[in-house]
């Protein structure tokens, strides 16, 4: 680590950086560039290439955000209106059943445990499974 390494730049010990840390260690990059310190000399500084303080440089006079955001996910196979539609033909489906529905309507294969997850979330927080 350098002796002149700004806050915010250093990393932590012991695994990846979070998305903070990474906004964190961006926005002290931009602090440096603002203050005339070269790219090269940033990136040193950062332990970053040169050219990702460029593409950071770049999106900042482009009026790009280098704030962190939250990652979007793996897309849902099946929409949640469809699924929403499915539900509301029987609302008393178990999970095997509405799987196989799933699978019989749109062709894709959901593991019935994850169907669960699915069917609480569709039938609110007030459902009661009634006894047996």
């Amino acid at each position: 680590m350098c002796d002149d390494m700004p806050e915010g730049c250093e990393r932590s010990p012991g695994g990846p950086m979070s998305r903070e840390e990474m906004e964190t260690r961006r926005l002290a990059a931009v602090q440096m560039l603002r203050a005339g310190v070269q790219q090269s000399k940033v990136g040193r500084r950062c332990q970053v290439s040169r050219t990702t303080v460029s593409r950071w440089a770049k999106a900042v006079h482009a009026g790009k955000s280098l704030r962190a955001t939250k990652s979007p996910g793996r897309p849902p196979k099946v929409s949640p209106d469809d699924l929403r539609r499915l539900f509301e033909e029987r609302p008393s489906w178990t999970g095997v059943q509405f799987s196989e529905a799933i699978y019989l309507r749109f062709g894709v294969v959901y593991h019935h445990d994850r169907v669960g997850t699915i069917l609480k979330r569709l039938r609110g927080p007030k459902y009661k499974r009634r006894a047996a």
